[in-house]
This record gives structure tokens, C-alpha cells and sequence, in this order.
């Protein structure tokens, strides 16, 4: 019989970390537990970085997603700048950097990822690349950015479309370089992509796809990129949003079992060693019916090390959340329900001109997935439908008079 934790710890600063403690305590875990992170401040809330951090408007107070006197109250040791330089599974034990060595009964690996660089092969050493994954990161971006000057994002994804969205409402010449055919492609159908980017323009930002980035070089405070048409921009900002790496090389080197990139755990969230889980940016797992994923979003990172932690007390049930990603753009608010890839045709409901726009995602006639833009009412009713995986007629879909939350209770 499995002994009941008397002390658990969490490797990392992030909300999935914090999700862990808050469960821990809701579901009456009583024993001790240890915050360690290689970050030596408070852990804080990372989306406002590419949007009201970056631009000033919040200050590093207002994205704690707690102050410290709630770690007290939640009896929570905390050790900030604190890397982790090994962990020794078999013996249930963490090796710290600077010394010293924590033991634990349960171990939550949520150390997230890292954003990734363009290459050496492409970027001269003395290139400044600008990445938005943590608070000197966006803290670094600041201080570059001003009036006027000009700004390159390689990458059209989520955080480079977040990041233009700010720097050009600062005053910034901004453009995207994007290597596919559309931006936001992994998350948005073609026409919610092609009405994004117009968006985008319409506030000022270049948008340039299909690009292929041959070289880049400094000269000075300017950055010479030179693209595969043979044609040449110049940069006083580099802003690079090209993915990112898991922070897996801990469990890598404990002979943790990884599997896309990142570290495979099975539906209680727990890796291949018993009593150490993973969650978040940095897990790799299954849904019943459907392959092996990494979801890098917030939501997920919350949800999972809420499982996980419930399954550490023996209490949880098997991991079924649907996907869930969200982005906030000028005034416009985008969710992404499900999947965004339809193999029927994308059905429409509402317009960007009207303030409003829900895209359904459908295979076989069957709804999979939903985007909705400035219409956060209708979530609810909407994930009840993709969960059941309703057959809704498309001109019921379309139609604005059609009530989504009577579909949803007859589905």
C-alpha cells in the first residue's frame, strides 16, 4: 500500500506550479511543501508579457499570481533562485546547484519551456534576439523599444502576432516574417487567418509569408536580415517567436522516459518512475483516442497540475480536458476551442466588422472545434457541443438568431 506524501515538491515558477499548491491545499493536503525555482522572484503570471507588461501598462505587482503572505498562509517553502542540478530517482531526492539536497515523497516536474533562437547558422553572433517567454525577457524588449523604430518578428504564431499587436500600438514600424503561407496557422482555418492579418494591417503592421530568412547581421544598433528573394530589411529590433523547447534535460538525465521532446506521463500525469509527475509545457501525453501531445498553453498548464496533484493524494481521475487556447490582439479576444482544423468547410457565424465572430470546426459534419472572436458568452455552450461531437446543421451554426446554449442542452 502506498504511503500518503508527507512532503511534496514542485520544480518551477509557473502557473502550474501554483495550480499544484492551490489543489494540494483544497483537497486537505496537510504535509510540507517546497517551491524551488531557478527564478529568484515570486512566481508571476507570463501572458501579459507579450501585451500589458511589455507595454508598460502593468507593472511586475499586478502579475504575481500570488504576494508572498499567501505562500505563508498556504505553509509553503519557498526557494527562488534556487536551479536544480539533478534528481536522484531512485533515492527521491533533489541536488541543487548552489548545495544541498531536498528529499521528497512526490515530485511535480513543471519547469515548462524555453523560447527557441534562430541558429547560428543564420544569425551572426552579435545579432540581439529578443524572445518573450519570461519577465527579463519582456523587461529586455522594453527598453529596446520606442517611437519609430523599426521592428522585425520572425514567426506569425500566437506570441509574435501578440508582440506586433504591442509594438506597433507603441509607435513601433513593425513587420512579420512568417515562413508559412498564413499566420496564426496552427490555431486558425485559412479565412480566420487571412481576416486576422487584415486586422493586423489595418493597424499598420507588415505582414510578409512564404519567407525564407537567408542571413542575418549587425552593423552598429541596426540589423541587416536578408531574405530569400534577395531582398533586405533593416531593424532596430529583432523580436523572434519561433516556438519553444521543453525544459525536459532534468528528467532526460534522471532516465525519465521522453517522448516529443518533452517528458511522457500516462493519464494520472505521472512519468515512467513511480511518485514523480510531470505537467504543463514540459509534459507529453494522450488523450483516450487521440496520439501523443504537447500542449504549450495556459490553460492546460493549470488543468494538468491540478490532476496531477489530486492523483498525488491518490484522489484523481483519468486526464480528458478539451484544448483551450486564448489570445488577446488590439481589442479583439480569440479562443480556440478544440481543433482549429476542419475537413469540412469552416462555417462563419457573426463578422469582425459586427464586433463578433464564431468560426466552427467540423469533420464529417460533426462539430471538433471552435475559434471565437469577442465572444466569450457562448464558450461554455460551445465546448458542451465539441465535447459531445454534435452533428449541428452548418446554416443552424451560422445563424446568429440560433441559440448555441438550446443546441448545446438538446446535443
Amino acid at each position: 500500500m502506498t504511503m500518503a506524501p508527507q512532503n511534496i515538491v514542485l520544480i518551477g515558477g509557473g502557473v502550474a506550479a501554483l495550480s499544484a499548491i492551490e489543489t494540494l491545499r483544497t483537497e486537505g493536503y496537510e504535509g510540507a511543501i517546497h517551491l524551488v525555482s531557478d527564478e529568484a522572484e515570486l512566481p508571476y503570471d507570463r501572458p501579459p508579457l507579450s501585451k500589458a507588461y511589455l507595454s508598460g501598462e502593468a507593472a511586475l505587482p499586478t502579475i504575481l499570481l500570488h504576494d508572498a503572505a499567501w505562500y505563508d498562509s498556504q505553509r509553503v517553502q519557498l526557494l527562488l533562485g534556487q536551479p536544480v542540478a539533478s534528481i536522484d530517482v531512485a533515492g527521491q531526492a533533489l541536488q541543487l546547484q548552489r548545495g544541498g539536497r531536498l528529499a521528497f515523497d512526490r515530485l511535480l516536474i513543471a519547469t515548462g519551456a524555453r523560447a527557441r533562437t534562430l541558429p547560428g547558422a543564420v544569425v551572426a553572433a552579435d545579432v540581439p534576439q529578443h524572445v518573450v517567454r519570461t519577465r527579463a525577457d519582456a523587461d529586455g524588449l522594453r527598453q529596446a523599444m520606442r517611437p519609430g523604430a523599426r521592428a522585425v518578428l520572425v514567426g506569425g504564431g500566437v506570441i509574435g502576432m501578440e508582440v506586433a499587436a504591442t509594438l506597433v500600438q507603441q509607435g513601433c514600424e513593425v513587420t512579420v516574417l512568417e515562413a508559412g503561407d498564413r499566420v496564426m496557422a496552427r490555431f486558425f482555418p485559412p479565412k480566420l487567418s487571412a481576416l486576422l492579418a487584415a486586422v493586423h494591417a489595418g493597424e499598420g503592421v507588415k505582414i510578409r509569408t512564404g519567407v525564407g530568412i537567408m542571413a542575418i547581421t549587425q552593423r552598429g544598433a541596426v540589423s541587416f536580415i536578408s531574405l530569400a528573394d534577395g531582398s533586405t530589411l533593416e531593424a532596430e529590433v529583432l523580436v523572434v517567436g519561433v516556438g519553444a523547447t521543453p525544459n525536459s534535460e532534468l528528467a532526460e538525465a534522471a532516465g525519465l522516459r521522453l517522448r516529443l521532446q518533452g517528458i511522457e506521463v500516462d493519464d494520472a500525469a505521472m512519468t515512467s518512475a513511480p511518485n514523480l509527475y510531470a505537467a504543463g509545457d514540459v509534459a507529453t501525453f494522450r488523450l483516450p483516442g487521440h496520439d501523443w501531445a504537447r500542449w504549450e498553453n495556459w490553460t492546460h498548464a493549470r488543468l494538468q497540475a491540478a490532476h496531477a496533484a489530486r492523483h498525488m493524494l491518490g484522489k484523481g481521475l483519468a486526464y480528458t480536458e478539451l484544448p483551450w487556447v486564448w489570445s488577446d490582439q488590439y481589442d479583439m479576444n480569440l479562443q480556440v476551442l478544440g481543433s482549429p482544423v476542419s475537413d469540412d468547410p469552416v462555417v462563419l457565424r457573426g463578422s469582425l466588422e459586427g464586433g463578433r465572430l464564431a468560426a466552427f470546426h467540423r469533420r464529417d459534419g460533426r462539430l471538433i472545434g471552435a475559434t471565437l472572436v469577442n465572444d466569450g458568452k457562448h464558450k461554455s455552450a460551445v465546448r458542451k457541443l465539441v465535447e459531445k461531437g454534435a452533428l449541428v446543421p452548418p446554416e443552424q451554426l451560422a445563424d446568429p438568431a440560433v441559440d448555441l446554449k438550446k443546441l448545446a442542452a438538446q446535443a
